[in-house]
């Protein structure tokens, strides 16, 4: 298959994946156009922010283990990659529920369903604004999924 439809299957998966009837976090604007279809999973179209908010930029995360070795597992690394950001959200004193944005990179189509079911347990709920891209390679070669994520939370 020519590495460009890979992309578009990949991007047609991630809206197909684990249907989930998502709640809204209600401090966000959700957009939701008619005629429109709503993505099926764990994320949505997207989302507006009003001033009031504080944000989070988290950088790139990927499947190591404590150790700094990577699992040869691809759902061992999407549970590192989502346990990590999950970390660096409480850090910031945050959850999912706080998600606006989340990009998920993997480097092989084939790990887009294993991606779908473990991001839809783990995110649950929240529908951050999303988008899935298949890379050649990530920074470092183990890494078979890199994902950022932009928080925002309102300030009271």
């Amino acid at each position: 298959m020519h590495r460009a439809n890979l992309g578009l299957n990949f991007l047609l998966l991630l809206v197909a994946s684990v249907a989930a009837n998502a709640g809204n976090n209600p401090d966000f604007q959700y957009l939701e156009p008619e005629g429109v279809e709503l993505p099926k999973a764990s994320f949505g179209l997207g989302i507006v922010i009003e001033p009031g908010f504080r944000l989070a930029f988290l950088s790139g995360r990927t499947g190591e283990n404590p150790d700094g070795s990577f699992p040869t597992d691809f759902e061992k690394q999407a549970r590192n990659t989502l346990a990590a950001v999950t970390a660096l959200l409480k850090e910031a004193g945050m959850d999912w529920s706080d998600v606006v944005k989340i990009n998920v990179y993997l480097t092989e189509p084939t790990d887009v369903r294993t991606w779908g079911k473990v991001r839809d347990e783990i995110v649950a709920d929240a529908r951050p604004a999303g988008t899935g891209v298949i890379v050649k390679a990530l920074a470092n070669p183990q890494a078979r999924v890199e994902v950022t994520v932009i928080a925002a939370q309102k300030v009271e």
